[in-house]
């Protein structure tokens, strides 16, 4: 009986640790570095060489992301054998031992992305075959190519999403995706991909989603996946879309052809569900009114597919090619950015569901506002910044807008809208119409029948609660301008007197605004009645650009929390009378008031100043030679201590000699101030012994720069030349310091010669250069180049013979040696051709001689050639259209 506590205590105590063991995986624990919640192992940044082996054996999800592992083995994840889901992301992976998953037979998800698989590839496509119930695959940012990437996906039907973001793919045949017929997600976005051959998405039956964007795909031809639910081909080059001829039932619902160079309105399926188009930038248009013919119809296009010996012709009419699309379930369109200057009729009527409508940026002149054009269901209509002079409106058409709220007219030609036409819309929340010249109208409908031509009318409007009226040119309101609405946000900036004396006609919905513009209308203090108490809900009020001497009056129970008097006359600060806790004046980077310039000069110990992204300019002359100042400018010189100065996407002119005089600068950015150099680099001499860091990204350097020598940066460690217009190596001194040279995006068509190539080897670690148009004849000397094994973007490196681009790294070192029948002296045809001829005139999408097959514009005219046409320039401007084919080849 002695012992019985003794085992009591003992028993609660074992009790004890078995309850605390089995809830260790519910319960946040750290483990070896490692946090443990729910069967989830999250290990991510701890500097990790290699697997934890002290994990629970039961975990579910192991994330690894951000540790330096470099080489997973053969045995590391063994004692694992319930993973589900590994995340091996940015883990410096170049080898995946062979039989690294053999334990792994439950993973579902396996995430590698931003690796170096391309290293040992085959070796990890071994370890990939063994994963026979795996369903998402991630090998984004591996530098795979199109070969690398089959040989992984090899035997891994079970997938269902997979990414090859981000790798140097350029090809797509049959054999990249054979026997993923479970797959149902492919991302390929930001490759190099510029061909697609017919039938290399076959076998994927079950695909809804798939990522192209930011490819080099010249146009997509054919297209015929039925069962894809979205397409993204945005960040292209594509001129051309054509979906397959026949009436084949397409599940396509968005489709994203936005940034690319399309010339016409896209040849979507006769049969489909899309619901969301995307346009935005290109170069489309309707062409019907440049022809002078009395039967449009004649104007066809006839697009031929050549594959082997057969040939099959597409006919549509190119100038209403909509006609024969379904876009019944329309419901977001967005079209701006391009060249529009029209829309045909009966163009809206095809879309009854449209509900957003996107024209913003386009050439429009007039538009005409018909039955059921705009659709009933309009939501949203943006046609800012046109150049639209004329809405009309058809008679006998109330609450043709109904649905509308939202309507955007600014920066247009317009000088007043169709009477009532706001008035109909019983839903208009926001009216944008910035930027007209328009004049409100001085009586309401009802005391006007006869109506005053040409102005705008926002009386009785209930629904509107946002107008902006900028820089309309506005006289000065009358009392009850806008009574009948609800405003909360009001813009009447830029129209000087429009106030004249009086804030009066706001009177009407000061109990309702919360956001007022006055900015540059000519305020004064002199204003008896500029006292703002009855603006009770008011929150943010701009009175900047005025004349004010005094600040304005306030009631007692302040909403206010923006205040906005920069630019005027104000000399002293308000009394105290003014509230002890005034409202929040929001901090702007301006010049203070009475200050011409920027007080960099007073910081002593400023060393880092970002101004990128402002609209700024630069003082023409030190504040010692300008006694008066410039206003508005911003001086760097003398401040001694500056030495990280950023200026990118500034706007900023040609720079001047002795912009940074007096500087010890080491880190400087000009990049996307296109021409601030304008033909020499000698203003930036006074900071070239000091500087170690130079951005010139998208300046506008050409190699006809007669100083575009770098010798005197002697420090310089790295140089940013990448999106210029180079067509030669810049020039360097003997003694080079430089580590990083970055020439991607230019106009080379030369490697450097052997001598240039040797003394950037002594110095240079890395060097970009691809994207540059190559010609495969001038690269005598990309064996020497190789060998230094300083070229980041090796792989991406091309070059152009005849109409084929080829890698530099399928090419023999030394002189290359081609096959028979390839002539260096063939140039590289890069640009569309429309060609003044007449009947049988034709027109070739392609010249490439590979397998793939070739598409043939052939425009005809059945009464006059094109010779008649203003369009057609007198030269023929060249485009050949490497073919890609989204579904079964012709």
């Amino acid at each position: 009986m002695e012992l019985l506590p003794l085992w009591l205590c003992l028993g609660f105590h074992f009790l004890t640790v078995e309850w605390r063991h089995r809830s260790g995986m519910v319960t946040a624990a750290s483990q070896g570095g490692c946090e443990l919640l729910d069967g989830v192992a999250d290990c991510r940044g701890r500097n990790l060489a290699s697997v934890p082996s002290d994990l629970p054996p039961s975990s579910r999800t192991l994330l690894l992301d951000a540790n330096p592992l470099r080489t997973l083995g053969n045995n590391s994840l063994q004692r694992y054998p319930f993973l589900e889901s590994l995340s091996l992301h940015d883990c410096y992976l170049e080898r995946i031992g062979h039989v690294a998953f053999q334990e792994q037979a439950r993973l579902r998800s396996l995430a590698l992305p931003d690796n170096a698989l391309f290293e040992s590839y085959k070796e990890t496509a071994a370890a990939l075959h063994g994963l026979r119930g795996l369903r998402m695959l991630d090998l984004s940012g591996n530098s795979l190519t199109e070969d690398m990437a089959a040989l992984m996906l090899q035997n891994l039907s079970s997938l269902e999403s997979v990414s090859l973001a981000r790798n140097i793919i350029m090809r797509l045949d049959e054999s990249v995706f054979e026997g993923l017929g479970h797959l149902r997600e492919l991302d390929l976005q930001r490759n190099y991909i510029f061909e697609i051959e017919g039938g290399a998405f076959d076998g994927l039956t079950q695909l809804r989603h798939l990522n192209l964007a930011y490819n080099n795909l010249p146009c997509l031809v054919d297209f015929s996946l039925t069962q894809l639910r979205s397409l993204n081909v945005s960040y292209n080059v594509l001129e051309w879309f054509l979906a397959s001829g026949g009436e084949a039932a397409f599940e396509l619902e968005t489709l994203d052809l936005s940034h690319n160079q399309l010339l016409f309105f896209p040849l979507l399926p006769q049969c489909s569900k899309l619901h969301t188009l995307l346009l935005r930038d290109n170069n489309m248009g309707f062409y019907r009114d440049l022809y002078n013919t009395s039967s449009p119809q004649e104007m066809v296009a006839q697009f031929l597919l050549v594959d082997g010996n057969v040939t099959n012709i597409t006919t549509v009419n190119l100038w209403e090619e909509f006609a024969s699309s379904d876009l019944s379930s329309l419901r977001f369109l967005d079209m701006s950015q391009n060249q529009f200057q029209y829309l045909p009729d009966g163009f809206l009527k095809k879309m009854p569901s449209l509900s957003h409508l996107n024209l913003k940026q386009n050439c429009l002149v007039t538009l005409h506002i018909r039955e059921h054009e705009p659709p009933g269901a309009l939501v949203e209509l943006d046609l800012s910044q046109n150049q639209l002079s004329e809405l009309h409106l058809a008679p006998g058409l109330p609450g043709c807008l109904r649905s509308l709220q939202s309507f955007n007219l600014s920066s247009n030609q317009l000088l007043g809208v169709p009477a009532g036409l706001f008035a109909n819309a019983r839903n208009l929340a926001t009216v944008d119409m910035s930027h007209n010249q328009i004049s409100l109208c001085p009586l309401p409908a009802s005391l006007d029948p006869g109506g005053t031509p040409g102005c705008v009318d926002f009386r009785n409007v209930a629904s509107l609660q946002s107008l902006s009226l900028e820089d309309c040119g506005l006289e000065a309101l009358q009392d009850c301008s806008f009574q009948g609405t609800a405003l909360t946000h009001l813009d009447l900036s830029g129209n000087w007197g429009v106030l004249n004396g009086s804030i009066a006609p706001l009177w009407d919905v000061a109990p309702t605004l919360q956001v007022l513009s006055l900015r540059n209308v000519g305020l004064t203090s002199s204003f008896t009645e500029l006292d703002f108490s009855a603006f009770e809900n008011l929150r943010s009020l701009d009175l900047s650009g005025n004349a004010l001497t005094s600040f304005p009056r306030f009631g007692g129970s302040l909403a206010l929390q923006t205040l906005d008097l920069r630019r005027n006359l104000l000399t002293a600060l308000p009394q105290r009378a003014v509230p002890e806790e005034p409202p929040v004046l929001q901090p702007e980077l301006q010049p203070a008031p009475g200050c011409p310039r920027w007080p960099f000069a007073n910081a002593r110990n400023l060393a880092t100043v970002d101004m990128s992204h402002n609209q700024i300019s630069l003082c023409p002359l030190p504040a010692s030679l300008d006694p008066g100042g410039t206003p508005g400018c911003v001086d760097f010189r003398n401040v001694a201590s500056l030495q990280s100065l950023s200026l990118e996407d500034c706007g900023l002119e040609a720079l001047q000699d002795c912009s940074f005089q007096g500087t010890a600068l080491t880190h400087l950015d000009l990049s996307g101030n296109w021409g601030v150099l304008n033909g020499s680099i000698a203003p930036l001499w006074d900071v070239a012994p000091t500087l170690q860091v130079l951005s010139l990204r998208n300046v506008g350097l050409t190699s006809s720069f007669t100083e575009l020598d770098f010798s005197a940066f002697e420090n310089l460690r790295s140089l940013d030349l990448s999106g210029n217009a180079l067509t030669s190596f810049p020039r360097f001194g003997g003694s080079l310091a430089l580590q990083t040279l970055d020439l991607r995006r230019n106009l080379l068509t030369a490697l450097p010669q052997r001598a240039v190539s040797e003394q950037l080897a002594g110095s240079l670690r890395t060097i970009y250069l691809s994207q540059n148009p190559y010609d495969c004849c001038g690269v005598e000397d990309w064996g020497a180049l190789q060998r230094l094994h300083i070229v980041a973007d090796l792989a991406m490196v091309t070059c152009n013979l005849s109409s084929k681009v080829i890698r530099l790294t399928e090419l023999p070192a030394g002189v290359p040696q081609f096959h028979t029948g390839y002539v260096c002296a063939l140039p590289l045809v890069t640009s569309l051709e429309l060609v003044r001829k007449g009947r049988d005139s034709v027109l070739p999408c392609s010249k490439n001689t590979s397998k793939s097959s070739n598409l043939v514009l052939w425009m005809e005219r059945e009464k006059s050639t094109l010779m008649s046409s203003p369009w057609m320039p007198e030269v023929g401007i060249h485009r050949a259209c490497s073919q890609s084919s989204l579904g079964r080849p012709a």
